[in-house]
């Protein structure tokens, strides 16, 4: 009769724990859906593959103020600095022609004498010789 009572009492425990779990399921999925039904209106705005996402829209509508470019993106402006030959590297580059130095001091040579072209190189050789 031992044994019998064991099982009983095994068999009971063991559907006991099955129904907890079974009921934990079902409040954890309806927790998790009410999450996902909280959460899913407000994911565009975070989620970074969307260009609905606010940091996306902060950045095109920022660097459309500053460009005035209404199209602009970040991406696509990185972009045109590291290639083509419109680098950033070729605006700091002391060799290019796209130098910002050079290229600055070419306008105001340019204001001052008004002489189109003017290069400083081109004036310190005037100079010398």
């Amino acid at each position: 009769m031992a044994l019998k009572d064991d099982a009983l009492i095994v068999g009971g425990a063991a559907l006991a724990i099955l129904l907890v779990g079974w009921l934990a399921k079902r409040q954890v999925g309806a927790a998790i859906d009410s999450v996902v039904e909280t959460v899913a209106p407000i994911v565009p705005y975070v989620n970074p593959a969307d260009s609905n996402n606010v940091v996306y829209q902060a950045n095109a509508w920022v660097g459309a103020q500053l460009t005035g470019d209404p199209n602009f993106t970040l991406g696509n402006w990185l972009y045109d600095e590291t290639h083509d030959g419109n680098s950033l590297t070729d605006r700091i580059n002391p060799t290019s022609s796209r130098n910002v130095v050079y290229s600055t001091v070419g306008r105001v040579g340019e204001v001052i004498t008004g002489e189109k072209g003017w290069t400083l190189g081109g004036q310190i050789y005037d100079w010398l010789h």
